[in-house]
C-alpha cells in the first residue's frame, strides 16, 4: 500500500485535507504497538475527533485506490456533517436568544404602558 496505493491516492488529492504519516514497523516497534490492532499489515489508521473524543477506524490488508479515497473521504464527510449540526444548533439558539429578548422587550413595554 505504501509505494503503490498511497501515492495514487495523493496524487488524486485524497490526502490534502488529512495529517499523513507512515509507521515503519521494524523501526519503531513501540509505536506501531501502540497504534496497530493485531500484528496484521498494512494498517491504515484514521483518527477522528468527534464530541465523545478520538476515535479510531481502520483499513487492513490490501486495498485498491477507491478503497482508500472512500476510506479517508468518511473522514471528511463525516466533519462536514459534524460543522453543518454545530452551525444549526448556533443558529437555533441565536434564534432563540433574539426571541426571547424580543418577548422580554414587549413585556417590559406593555408594563411601561400600564405604570
Amino acid at each position: 500500500m505504501k509505494t503503490s496505493i498511497m501515492p495514487s491516492v495523493a496524487a488524486q488529492g485524497g490526502l490534502d485535507k488529512v495529517a499523513f504519516a507512515y509507521v515503519n514497523t521494524d523501526q519503531q516497534n513501540e509505536l506501531a504497538g501502540k497504534l496497530m490492532e493485531g500484528g496484521l499489515i498494512p494498517q491504515l489508521v484514521m483518527f477522528e475527533k468527534t464530541d465523545d473524543g478520538w476515535k479510531q477506524k481502520r483499513l487492513v490488508g490490501a486495498q485498491s485506490v477507491s478503497a482508500v479515497v472512500s476510506f479517508v473521504g468518511s473522514a471528511e464527510r463525516s466533519s462536514v456533517a459534524s460543522k453543518a449540526q454545530v452551525q444549526e444548533k448556533a443558529t437555533s439558539a441565536a434564534s432563540q436568544q433574539v426571541g426571547s429578548s424580543q418577548a422580554a422587550a414587549r413585556a417590559s413595554a406593555a408594563v411601561e404602558g400600564h405604570g
